[in-house]
């Protein structure tokens, strides 16, 4: 990638949660993806914990050595929130309190029905010299500052520890503010169920024959890998180029990736979308998954325009209440395949009662073995069954073999996203189109 802005971006990131483990720092991996859109590439970064001292020492060495300084955490109302203040002796400047920051704290207190106390009020103290960004989604101000440093000018912002405030300053508000490489763009691809190493393999010819200033990334997030195409591209040649590439890619992924574009979308969205599309209403009986797939569909905005709801029926009798012929689990056992059919029929079954036999309904259904106990050599850890019952149709039973040597959270993990792949690629079929 060209080096030519020559712009060391930094993170500080604050707060002893994040050093002990209680918290684990997603902020720093948002914020990175966020800045690349920019042309700004993360260059170091840095963690410390609520300690005055060490704060201020981490903010002069970043400071340093860094144009862009990012900080996220200790702007709350409580004694180990410390940032402000470190950073009013890091610029060693008084604080005082700011009347725009008080505004942002008055009204976001009032949009939640609470008084003003001495600690909520500690947040309207600012250093001199620096400007209030608003918080949308919390109490604590931002701040931003632009200055002249030995490095050039120099650009400090202040942001919540909690990730959707900070997501929403730094995305409405800090990113604008910031220096950046206009030309620069970035596509992404989103696959499942495919090994790194596998998709390294396959665009290899792709890779040794990229441009000096394009960069192509890999990501795991298991059960995904994303991939990223990066460049600077000043004129029209290499936008074409650029262009030809994404579409070279996007040919040789194939069917794996489910989503590509500037940014990402997750499964769950992209599924609800093609049934909302569809006119479809979604339920879920959950054994093996345990409620897992009715989480990722319900923390969707918008998901009650068609999600209908769940079921967890983890004990037999909870399949067995739901409509589970018992003898069928006495005899094929709770993991196989006509369970799996039988508990997918039970759910749409709920669901036309609820919304009237008119509708049109997709109900998936989980019974599998998550482990680490309980496998057999019939039925390992690993196996599930995924069952697709749908309005008018047979239904379907699709047979999920995880990779060996998968934790109890992967394995759920990996059966969810199959299941909704299965149904996402269901909803997409030539006879589930829009009638």
């Amino acid at each position: 990638m060209s080096e030519s802005l020559q712009i060391n971006v930094e993170l500080v990131t604050i707060g002893r949660e994040i050093l002990d483990g209680r918290v684990i720092d997603t902020n720093s991996v948002r914020m990175a993806e966020i800045l690349k859109t920019r042309g700004l590439i993360v260059r170091h970064a840095q963690r410390v914990d609520d300690e005055m001292g060490r704060i201020v020492d981490a903010f002069r060495l970043a400071a340093s050595r860094s144009q862009v300084i990012l900080v996220t955490g200790g702007l709350g109302p409580t004694s180990d929130d410390l940032s402000i203040e470190a950073f009013a002796k890091f610029l060693n400047v008084p604080l005082a309190e700011n009347a725009a920051a008080l505004r942002v704290v008055e009204t976001a207190l009032r949009s939640r029905g609470r008084e003003m106390t001495p600690a909520q009020r500690k947040q309207a103290l600012t250093p001199n010299g620096v400007e209030v960004v608003a918080n949308p989604n919390g109490t604590a101000p931002g701040l931003f500052l632009k200055r002249a440093s030995p490095l050039g000018e120099q650009y400090w912002a202040l942001m919540p520890g909690v990730p959707r405030e900070m997501i929403a300053m730094l995305k409405d508000d800090i990113l604008a503010r910031l220096p950046g490489e206009t030309h620069y763009r970035t596509h992404q691809w989103a696959t499942h169920f495919v090994a790194e190493a596998t998709l390294q393999d396959r665009l290899q010819n792709l890779i040794a024959s990229l441009p000096p200033d394009f960069e192509l990334s890999f990501r795991t997030r298991f059960p995904e890998n994303h991939i990223g195409l990066h460049a600077n591209c000043r004129d029209p040649e290499s936008k074409k180029t650029f262009d030809k590439i994404c579409s070279e890619i996007t040919a040789l992924l194939g069917q794996d990736s489910f989503s590509d574009g500037r940014e990402l979308r997750e499964l769950e969205d992209l599924l609800l979308e093609k049934a909302r599309l569809s006119k479809t209403w979604l339920g879920v009986v959950e054994s093996c998954t345990g409620g897992l797939l009715s989480k990722k569909l319900s923390s969707v905005p918008g998901a009650s325009e068609n999600f209908f709801g769940a079921w967890t029926t983890y004990h037999n009798a909870a399949k067995v209440a739901l409509g589970v012929d018992v003898s069928l689990i006495d005899q094929q056992g709770a993991v196989s395949e006509p369970v799996a059919r039988a508990l997918a029929e039970s759910g749409l079954k709920q669901i036309e009662q609820g919304l009237g036999p008119k509708i049109k309904a997709l109900c998936l259904s989980t019974t599998g073995v998550a482990g680490p106990g309980g496998g057999s050599a019939s039925k390992p850890v690993g196996l599930c069954f995924v069952g697709l019952a749908r309005s008018g149709h047979a239904t379907k039973v699709f047979e999920v073999r995880a990779p060996a040597s998968l934790t109890r959270d992967q394995n759920q993990v990996y059966f969810a996203q199959k299941a909704m792949a299965t149904a996402f690629m269901t909803i997409l079929s030539a006879d589930f189109v829009l009638p």
